[in-house]
């Protein structure tokens, strides 16, 4: 018998990065999607990649919340992950509503969203090579 402590255990935590529904576009879509749309470059994907890992161990170390990395989150921690790392390496970026529409979101959750990763990471935007 499984008591109320693992039952709870086992439930999904959702976050402000988790959809309500399932995108109509898988990831590998999304991704050919912004990267054609908007400045990129493989720096960008890798910190993406990083930002998202760092997000993930903040949650953990802070809220005891495991952030799933899934078909529900994985586009908004793309996006948000994105816009951050454009703005922070690149001398040019778009504007919030373009990002909002090559990703699909309103340009007010665009900003929340990458409010919310900033504060995760702590402002610490940098890579290292022993980041990767």
């Amino acid at each position: 018998m499984i008591d109320d402590e693992e039952e709870e255990a086992e439930e999904p935590v959702h976050t402000q990065f988790h959809s309500h529904t399932i995108p109509a576009i898988d990831i590998a879509g999304y991704l050919r999607r912004v990267t054609k749309y908007c400045k990129s470059d493989n720096e960008m994907l890798i910190a993406i990649v990083v930002y998202i890992k760092r997000i993930r161990d903040a949650m953990l170390q802070s809220e005891g919340v495991l952030l799933s990395v899934d078909t529900m989150s994985v586009h908004r921690l793309v996006i948000s992950g994105f816009v951050i790392a454009n703005k922070y390496f690149s001398d040019t970026f778009y504007q919030t509503r373009h990002y909002a529409k090559v990703g699909g979101f309103e340009a007010d959750e665009i900003n929340r969203l990458e409010a919310v990763m900033i504060k995760h990471l702590r402002f610490y935007l940098g890579i290292t090579i022993e980041d990767m």
